[in-house]
């Protein structure tokens, strides 16, 4: 089986440089704990697959190498997004894993707090069968996970679409429909953006260090 990288995307948790929506119900230093605490979650979640998937922090700005390592410490790998806006920054980390010997990577965001494992291991699943890459759908028209092969990768799919679009997922699949690639969708799944979004995990057995926060800040 080809060897399997996770690419996990997170911004340094500073006061009004993240969840900056969140941010205008709560405070941009709540929403810098509430982010923090999500992005635990997720990262939690990554380290709890069966079979354990070697994990690269591909972290912005660039300048916080040291902040994010602080944070998270060793045992993961620590490379700074690279390229101007998000899709040439996905594209990157992509490029990057395959050059250095990966033979199917996963790429997920920082506020899947309450996502479910066997997702993420179906998707990796999926990739070491084909080279169709792999897409899990968001109730807002983008997605929370994307996956490809060396094979499958293609700048087709980042380049000039809009992220955090209601199309933004249909863009997608219509781009890489366009090489002859058919991408296979998990499961749809919410990431967290909003106030609302976060009180839906109220009754969720994981994401228990953002429901620590929300309790604190009384939310």
């Amino acid at each position: 089986m080809s060897p399997a990288r996770i690419l996990f995307f997170l911004k340094e948790p500073r006061p009004g440089a993240v969840k900056t929506r969140l941010a205008r119900e709560v405070g941009d230093q709540a929403a810098a704990d509430l982010y923090r605490a999500m992005a635990e979650d997720t990262l939690e979640v990554l380290h709890s697959l069966q079979v354990p998937v070697p994990i690269t922090v591909c972290f912005a700005p660039a300048s916080a190498r040291e902040a994010v390592l602080s944070w998270l410490g060793p045992g993961l790998d620590y490379a700074a997004q690279a390229g101007q806006g998000l899709g040439a920054r996905m594209l990157a980390a992509f490029e990057q894993a395959f050059a250095q010997g990966a033979g199917r990577a996963v790429l997920v965001g920082s506020d899947l707090p309450d996502l479910p494992a066997g997702h993420l291991a179906l998707a990796l699943d999926w990739l070491s069968t084909g080279p169709a890459p792999v897409f899990g759908p968001a109730p807002d028209g983008g997605y929370y996970l994307a996956g490809f092969t060396p094979q499958s990768l293609t700048p087709a799919a980042f380049a000039d679409i809009p992220m955090s679009r209601p199309d933004t997922l249909a863009r997608t699949l219509a781009a890489l429909s366009a090489q002859g690639l058919q991408a296979r969708l998990l499961p749809e799944h919410a990431d967290l953006d909003t106030l609302e979004d976060l009180h839906r995990l109220r009754a969720s057995p994981g994401a228990r260090r953002l429901r620590a926060v929300l309790e604190r800040l009384g939310r």
